[in-house]
């Protein structure tokens, strides 16, 4: 960098959304070594009274898919997965998975494999709700285990033969089951000892009943395109199904401070710039973000969810020059109450934005891509 990063428009962008669409906003930006932009606007509790702190925690849905992906290429790195094990050497109920057709339900046609839930290539659907899922629930008086509820998943037939398309999915909660066999260790637990503790994150969880201040977790809010009126709907997440289920998809909750520690070591090549631990190897996140959907099939399905990206073991990637003012190979997430994750290892940049409204198309569709684009902008004006 030849001159400082002016991220001024950036602030007067953030400032200037409408409060009645989106109350409250964390914002943070890492460039080389640093942080370089940290801000809070509006109001995160019901009465829209209580002003954003920078210890404003999140339900960040989606979001968790970053950790859950980066997890099990921790343990690729260490060669304790495979990208081609079969899920069943790990999941013994995916043995025998079947597939749902429009003649009725069959074996499935190809072996269901980790790179296809890396890559939500699995067959899956999102329906917690299911009849075998309710079950285990119920039968275990709400106290169902990841193991629990994963294992019940397999009694129901994929959507499709595994790697043939590309669909959203329940993929990851099935990876984190995954891990937790692989590791030899609770989900969580393996987040907390491989990525949490090294890099000093201290205030996330995976359940609002365990975080440790939870007075400090952001009303989640709620509008539709019929009626975009928000409406307060506490702070329960609806993908974690029982008081032991922790969800690989969309269990997260953390600040947007604690998530920058990862964002920025994933951006530094997988050192934190800010603990020094190293968490992955520069070629492991090379091979992270590479893009998966390389099939027609996979690649049409994709580009409805996300025109002019690819996506790799657990990540969007930019394949398209002229996408905005990204780079080719910027990559991140989002989640379903509009944060947004966005990484670039070649510039070194991390950005962490984070809210919390559920429905909130805009957001993905429209403010993720203009933060993006001010965030490059001023790096290329900067070099």
């Amino acid at each position: 960098m030849t001159k400082k990063l002016n991220l001024d428009k950036l602030d007067r962008y953030l400032e200037n959304v409408p409060k009645d669409r989106t109350p409250g906003i964390n914002m943070a930006v890492y460039k080389d070594g640093e942080i370089v932009f940290r801000k809070c606007y509006g109001t995160d509790d019901k009465d829209m009274k209580h002003k954003t702190q920078p210890d404003t925690a999140y339900t960040l849905f989606s979001m968790t898919k970053l950790f859950t992906t980066g997890a099990a290429m921790q343990l690729i790195e260490k060669g304790k997965l495979k990208l081609n094990d079969p899920v069943a050497k790990y999941l013994p109920a995916y043995e025998n998975v079947t597939v749902q057709t429009r003649y009725g339900v069959r074996p499935a046609r190809t072996v269901l494999r980790v790179k296809h839930l890396m890559a939500m290539q699995g067959g899956f659907d999102y329906n917690l709700g299911t009849p075998e899922i309710r079950k285990v629930v119920e039968e275990t008086n709400g106290h169902a285990t990841t193991r629990q509820v994963i294992d019940a998943l397999a009694k129901k037939p994929l959507c499709f033969d595994p790697g043939t398309h590309f669909q959203y999915s329940l993929c990851h909660d099935v990876l984190a089951a995954v891990i937790e066999v692989a590791a030899g260790m609770r989900f969580e637990e393996y987040l907390r000892k491989n990525i949490w503790q090294p890099l000093g994150i201290v205030n996330a969880s995976m359940h609002s009943d365990t975080y440790p201040e939870k007075e400090k977790l952001a009303e989640i809010w709620t509008n539709t395109p019929s009626d975009p009126t928000l409406k307060a709907s506490g702070t329960h997440n609806v993908f974690v199904v029982s008081d032991r289920y922790e969800s690989g998809g969309a269990g997260l909750i953390a600040t947007c401070d604690e998530y920058m520690k990862y964002a920025a070591t994933i951006a530094n090549g997988g050192v934190s710039p800010f603990t020094g631990a190293r968490l992955f190897k520069k070629e492991t996140i090379d091979l992270w973000h590479k893009d998966r959907q390389l099939s027609k099939a996979c690649y049409e399905d994709f580009q409805r969810c996300k025109p002019l990206y690819g996506y790799g073991l657990g990540v969007r990637t930019n394949i398209t020059k002229g996408n905005g003012s990204a780079p080719i190979g910027e990559f991140g997430w989002d989640g379903a109450a509009g944060s947004y994750v966005m990484l670039d290892t070649d510039y070194n940049v991390a950005a962490v934005y984070m809210q919390s409204v559920c429905n909130s198309a805009y957001d993905c569709g429209n403010m993720h891509h203009d933060i993006r684009d001010i965030i490059f902008d001023a790096i290329y004006a900067a070099e």
